[in-house]
């Protein structure tokens, strides 16, 4: 859900028994998410890139014959009242339909009508309608916050954590002290694996993937989510020590021009493993880092023991502090950024719940793709 924009459009003359009846709500079919496109385009941000990129639209929102966005709308009405986008887990893989996972976006009245009540029906509408056994979100505004509440779902901010080059001189893209005591540990050495789709076959894969915590996730999961993304090029790092996979990393490199210098960060986007597998990734990427010059990997996460990252290069970033870690990169921003969540899980549930950036639409392009690059 979104404020109003400070300069709306003037809503579009209807007839007067369109105007005064009631919205239907609906799923999206295929022959409505243009009007979808063109509300987000007008109401949510000018030049929205799920409003200009259908390749991104379809392969984030399409489901076999529908779209996943709830909408209200009035007959004779182009323009539609209110959207709710959701993204389903089972989208990716259909054996996680008895598990699935419901993650809402887009949640918007239009704010050029009078229509109490109704993004409560529209978020009731999905919450009845979509089967699921967890719904929530990462990414909503502190405005929301109290809806979400009401709604009986727990709500907080993401940690974040971050691990900086260790022999790096001097940084381009993060700001402030850096403490190079983190570097510190006495843990032995892990290494990185890059894996690809047919290593996650394997049964250490699916012991460390299967019933970890909610939401479920799968293999297939991972290569269609990850893997096959239209538009970004993740990694799926293996954390290895003595041997043995302790961990799994899914990651996506960022870069921005900073002090006139093109620089990089690694972003940690959702990860698999127990808590104490935290101190062997962080082992492993400060060894990447060094490696390859990145400056840093952050992790936004809820669920991890925060006593997981103690004696490790993993450090914890506050909002307010003086380590300034970017996390807008489209475009850049030089500033801290708490990360949202709203989440509620069926009553028969009882594994604990884990979230990370890449769950919801945190980790999707923010601008379309250049028309010359063929791939608009």
């Amino acid at each position: 859900m979104s404020a109003a924009p400070k300069t709306a459009p003037s809503p579009q003359p209807v007839p007067q028994a369109a105007a005064s009846a009631q919205p239907d709500i609906s799923f999206c079919g295929a022959d409505d998410i243009g009007r979808v496109e063109a509300f987000l385009d007008a109401h949510w941000a000018k030049g929205h890139v799920l409003a200009r990129d259908r390749t991104l639209m379809d392969w984030q929102h399409k489901d076999q014959d529908r779209y996943t966005y709830v909408i209200a709308s009035r007959p004779g009405v182009t323009e539609l009242d209110a959207i709710l986008g959701f993204i389903s887990t089972r989208q990716y893989d259909p054996a996680l339909s008895d598990s699935n996972a419901v993650w809402l976006t887009t949640w918007m009245v239009n704010p050029t009508i009078k229509a109490g009540g109704l993004g409560m029906r529209v978020a009731r509408f999905v919450q009845q309608n979509e089967p699921h056994t967890l719904i929530g979100t990462v990414g909503n505004n502190a405005a929301v916050e109290p809806v979400y509440k009401a709604l009986g779902y727990t709500t907080g901010l993401l940690d974040r954590y971050v691990i900086t080059n260790p022999v790096m001189q001097a940084y381009h893209l993060l700001q402030g002290p850096v403490n190079a005591d983190q570097h510190a540990t006495d843990m032995q050495p892990a290494t990185i694996r890059v894996l690809s789709a047919a290593n996650l076959t394997t049964p250490d894969i699916n012991r460390l993937i299967a019933h970890t915590a909610a939401p479920r996730k799968t293999p297939a999961y991972l290569v269609a989510r990850y893997l096959d993304h239209p538009r970004y090029t993740y990694q799926l790092m293996g954390i290895e020590q003595t041997g043995e996979l302790k961990a799994i990393a899914v990651t996506r490199l960022c870069e921005a021009a900073s002090d006139g210098t093109t620089a990089q960060a690694l972003r940690v986007v959702d990860w698999f493993g127990p808590d104490k597998a935290i101190a062997p990734t962080g082992a492993a990427l400060s060894t990447y880092l060094a490696d390859t010059g990145i400056e840093y990997a952050d992790l936004y996460v809820h669920g991890l023991d925060a006593s997981a990252f103690a004696d490790t290069p993993w450090r914890r970033v506050e909002t307010d502090g003086p380590l300034i870690i970017p996390n807008y990169f489209e475009p850049f921003a030089a500033s801290n950024t708490d990360i949202r969540f709203a989440v509620r899980q069926q009553a028969n549930q009882t594994l604990p719940v884990r979230l990370f950036k890449a769950d919801a639409d945190q980790d999707r392009p923010n601008t379309p793709p250049r028309q010359d690059d063929g791939t608009s």
